[in-house]
């Protein structure tokens, strides 16, 4: 059976004395889970009590780990602070040293997805990125930037290792607050031509309330945004990533790398705008079920 293969952080997020399962990567994975998608996450955490937390979670979303998660560290947090606007800024203790992946898990993956933290910390992001050069031209590869500057900075290396793995990749994903602090001297609309031209065939460019932009070979397509009533941004990007995912799963270029129609890009941001619209109305990182974005 094709699989998605997601690699990346899991934490747990302290929102307001009260702690939930997050790090972007797993929030990706446990919404293309709840879309229907069979999922394969690459991680790690520690054997404490928050640890057992994050494992329990992911089985119970049907996530299945893909490699050994645990670590000699303890499991990461981020503590996250609300702005009045619903926006969240993040106090991140991150350790991210995961095991190998199980090789069986490669031979089936219709779709290789990272981002965040995990793409550029080291010792993990070395792993990221031998899993991108190992299926590159054998699975769609997506990448979302969801940069964490406060942990990762903005630096030479940085960038460098952002555009090798955008190189690498199908699909990137970026908000406009990661390009300016990417590429301060240049607008957003320049750096997405920019990450466009490493080689992925389509970079989306999120503007939070102003809606999305694709910018393609063949088509620059913007989606505005659908006024909700916002509890909090947690995981709306990440939301966003795992149902642009599942739409575009439906089409089949992950089996058949075809040129996208223009129909069917702007049905892809739709079921991704909806998605993390339902996302944002609820408290956390806790992304939508296929049936709820059925009515």
């Amino acid at each position: 059976m094709w699989h998605a293969l997601i690699i990346g952080e899991s934490l747990i997020d302290v929102i307001e004395g009260s702690e939930h399962c997050g790090g972007s990567p797993m929030n990706t994975a446990i919404a293309l889970a709840r879309l229907g998608r069979p999922t394969r996450f690459v991680t790690c955490f520690g054997d404490d009590d928050r640890g057992h937390v994050i494992r329990e979670q992911l089985r119970a979303e049907n996530v299945h780990l893909a490699n050994d998660p645990l670590t000699a560290c303890n499991t990461s947090t981020a503590i996250a602070k609300l702005a009045p606007d619903g926006s969240a800024t993040y106090d991140i203790d991150l350790r991210w040293e995961p095991h190998q992946i199980d090789s069986r898990a490669l031979a089936d993956t219709a779709v290789l997805h990272f981002g965040s933290i995990a793409a550029l910390v080291a010792p993990g992001c070395d792993l990221v990125e031998k899993t991108a050069l190992a299926l590159q031209g054998k699975a769609f590869i997506s990448y979302d930037l969801n940069l964490r500057p406060s942990v990762t900075g903005t630096g030479v290396d940085v960038v460098n290792r952002v555009t090798r793995l955008a190189g690498l990749s199908t699909l990137v994903k970026a908000s406009d607050q990661d390009l300016k602090a990417l590429f301060p001297n240049r607008s957003v609309e320049e750096s997405a031509h920019y990450l466009l031209n490493l080689g992925p065939k389509a970079v989306i460019v999120t503007r939070g309330s102003t809606g999305s932009t694709w910018y393609g070979k063949l088509f620059t397509v913007p989606i505005a945004a659908t006024p909700v009533d916002v509890v909090d941004s947690i995981a709306a990007g990440d939301t966003f990533s795992a149902a642009l995912i599942d739409a575009l799963w439906d089409t089949g270029v992950f089996k058949d790398p075809r040129p996208l129609t223009l129909a069917e890009i702007e049905a892809a941001l739709r079921h991704a705008t909806k998605a993390a619209d339902v996302t944002v109305t609820r408290e956390g990182a806790d992304p939508p079920h296929k049936s709820e974005l059925s009515v």
